[in-house]
């Protein structure tokens, strides 16, 4: 993208990524791809990313262009948040085959151990956000801001067929098997929009005295809010807790900070370290572990006092933020990144 950093490790330098992220709607996956770039310039890669706006065929489409491209220089790795896991194993195997490194973020990896042992010599691994803990860890706070009482709880979440879906489904569900907690779904794409639309239907529908929101990002959740702010008007809305969940920290940890989520939870971003594992195996060989787990944590610590009734005098929606340019991004290289936990499996 045209800035070079005078710091660049002289093995990685050139080096070409091509990253295929789901939707440039989402501030989660626009923040993967500001984060990987710091990195890229960091390393001397050249990073292009490409977003499929969550299209599963596009994606595909995108990187056999990628693999297979006629006019100019095919990447030297793939990283990849598949729309679907569906073919993702075809793609992969045509990328090694002609030597492009691998990496498949919070996405189906049950195909890389046979990718590994065809290919021992490359880099072939996955990333991911422990997305069952950070269900639990939903679970907990709600049972800690609803205690014991019987309640009322719409969960929206992340499209069918999403590992991150789930698996975050299914934390939150084990946390509060046994409680008096009753959960319903209903399905977005991530975004703060289609979660709007999604619980507008659901309103419809439904006459239930909801107790709490629980989005499976921090978009949808407020998304949602905005659709029962519409419903139900400010005052029916301060009866109403909502968490989230990725935790950014100019969007997320915002809305929690001005009252508008309860809690959210944090979730490193995976191409960070991914980008780390590809700077190692290029500038030293060293290969990544077949799977690369980081750690979400709640945000604010469980346990904490939340104020009662700041929600009441804040703004309903916090605006997104600009997207960083690449002379931003360069001046920021130089600064140390803050990491979350890392486990490698």
């Amino acid at each position: 993208m045209g800035v070079e950093n005078p710091m660049a490790r002289s093995k990685n330098s050139g080096r070409l990524i091509h990253a295929f992220l789901l939707t440039d709607k989402s501030s989660f996956q626009r923040e993967q791809a500001h984060s990987a770039q710091l990195i890229a310039l960091q390393e001397g890669f050249k990073l292009v990313v490409h977003y499929a706006e969550s299209d599963a065929l596009r994606q595909i489409q995108q990187m056999f262009a990628s693999i297979h491209a006629k006019d100019g220089p095919r990447p030297d790795a793939i990283l990849v948040e598949a729309a679907s896991g569906n073919g993702m194993q075809r793609v992969a195997r045509n990328a090694l085959r002609n030597g492009i490194a691998w990496a498949v973020i919070n996405g189906d990896t049950g195909y890389l151990a046979d990718l590994r042992a065809e290919h021992p010599g490359q880099a072939v691994f996955s990333v991911a956000v422990d997305n069952l803990r950070a269900g639990q860890l939903q679970g907990e706070q709600l049972l800690e801001i609803v205690g014991q009482d019987a309640a009322t709880v719409l969960c929206v979440q992340g499209p069918h067929g999403s590992p991150a879906a789930r698996d975050r489904l299914n934390g939150l569900e084990t946390v509060l098997a046994g409680s008096r907690i009753k959960v319903m779904c209903v399905t977005s794409d991530w975004t703060r929009d289609a979660a709007r639309d999604a619980v507008n239907g659901w309103l419809r529908s439904s006459s239930l005295k909801l107790d709490a929101v629980v989005g499976q990002n921090d978009e949808m959740a407020e998304g949602a809010r905005g659709a029962l702010l519409d419903s139900f008007g400010p005052e029916r809305l301060r009866e109403i807790t909502f968490l989230g969940c990725d935790g950014m920290a100019r969007e997320g940890q915002v809305l929690v900070d001005r009252g508008l989520l309860a809690a959210t939870v944090i979730t490193p971003l995976p191409s960070e370290a991914a980008m780390d594992a590809f700077a190692s195996f290029f500038r030293d060989r060293t290969l990544p572990a077949e799977r690369i787990l980081v750690r979400p944590r709640a945000y604010p610590s469980l346990g904490t006092k939340r104020a009662p009734d700041v929600r009441v005098s804040v703004p309903d929606v916090v605006a997104p933020r600009a997207a960083p340019t690449v002379e931003r991004l360069a001046r920021a290289t130089w600064r140390q990144r803050p990491r979350g936990l890392v486990t490698t499996i």
